[in-house]
């Protein structure tokens, strides 16, 4: 079957910022049955010869409003993004096996959209994704980055992760080890990243090195997102050229409330947030069990403000400077904070041996 790609004539440099393609037709799984298989590790001509359009990729971090901007945006009529969010995945872990099996997939459900995006939150965090997007698609790709109180956005991502049964430990051990895990399970510090995901200066920074600003749009939660979606997705589809008069309206709702931590066992099976999951072991069971006992609503005032202390503060600080806007939204709530005797850890992953104080 052929499909239509873009051949890369011309790599881009220091010298020419963006990458020439041209517009060609390649044979990429013809056979409907490979679709869930890996390709052999494609050599760079392979890979260049199914270099697929992008014109903007969502980045986030996760717990930032991300999911309800993919849904959105697969509402569109002129946008296209992938129907599994998170497919974008592919340019932190799969990026070796080629662009075959991250094209196949798009092209299955492409429909003729002028505009082709995509979603993913953990971009932003991944080291190598910055220089990886930049070679194949220039400088001139969209950005959108979402971003949220730190303490807050760590808070909740603990939590969908207590719900998900990936995470065992209370709130505050789980900052302590954070270090530890990211040495001894690296894969995992994408699921236990709760501090250094909310490092977004540093993450910033490595787009910067390979992005001009003026490509990059910054969303903060509680303002564009959480107070003002219907006008940031109207100004959004005017940054990466689509109608905002073709904006359907809010995100979809989806989902079972999340603090309906209601468990209903029964013989040979379990339910749990609206999910039936037959023959659990008693490991699963228990841990099940757990969850409730785990997730944190709110933090306690004097742990929260060293969280922010020795973590957070410089990063926020940085941050207004690289992007320009004041994030008193974040700060008001710490009335004269003290300057945290911890350096804040740095590329994402706390400093070992240096755990925020409890009050």
């Amino acid at each position: 079957m052929k499909q239509r790609a873009f051949l890369l004539e011309t790599a881009a440099t220091s010298h020419t910022p963006s990458p020439v393609y041209r517009p060609v037709d390649v044979e990429c799984f013809t056979d409907g049955a490979r679709r869930y298989r890996l390709l052999p590790k494609a050599s760079l001509p392979e890979m260049e010869a199914c270099v697929p359009k992008l014109d903007f990729l969502i980045l986030g971090q996760s717990k930032c409003g991300t999911s309800s901007l993919y849904w959105t945006f697969r509402d569109h009529p002129e946008v296209f993004v992938p129907h599994e969010k998170e497919n974008a995945h592919f340019f932190r872990e799969h990026f070796h096996f080629g662009f075959p099996n991250y094209e196949y997939t798009r092209q299955q459900q492409y429909r003729g959209e002028p505009v082709i995006g995509d979603c993913c939150a953990s971009n932003m965090f991944a080291d190598v994704v910055p220089e990886r997007l930049h070679a194949l698609f220039g400088p001139d790709l969209k950005l959108f980055f979402a971003l949220r109180h730190p303490v807050d956005r760590a808070l909740s991502d603990y939590n969908m992760t207590v719900r998900n049964l990936r995470e065992t430990l209370p709130f505050e051990r789980a900052i302590r080890v954070e270090a530890d895990r990211a040495r001894t399970m690296p894969i995992l510090h994408f699921a236990h990243g709760y501090v250094g995901r909310g490092q977004y200066a540093t993450q910033i920074e490595r787009y910067l090195e390979y992005f001009p600003i003026e490509s990059m749009r910054f969303l903060v939660f509680e303002e564009e997102i959480r107070n003002a979606y219907d006008a940031t997705v109207r100004e959004m589809c005017r940054f990466i050229g689509a109608d905002p008069a073709k904006h359907v309206g809010n995100a979809r709702k989806r989902g079972v409330a999340p603090n309906d931590f209601r468990i209903s066992v029964d013989t040979g099976s379990v339910s749990f947030l609206g999910k039936q999951i037959t023959n659990p072991t008693p490991e699963l069971v228990e841990r099940i069990e757990k969850v409730p006992s785990l997730v944190t609503k709110r933090l306690e005032p004097g742990y929260e403000r060293s969280l922010y202390e020795v973590w957070f503060a410089d990063e926020v600080e940085r941050l207004e400077k690289l992007i320009g806007r004041d994030l008193s939204i974040w700060t008001a709530r710490y009335d004269a904070p003290s300057r945290p005797r911890t350096a804040p850890a740095r590329h994402g992953t706390p400093t070992p041996g240096a755990p925020p104080a409890t009050a």
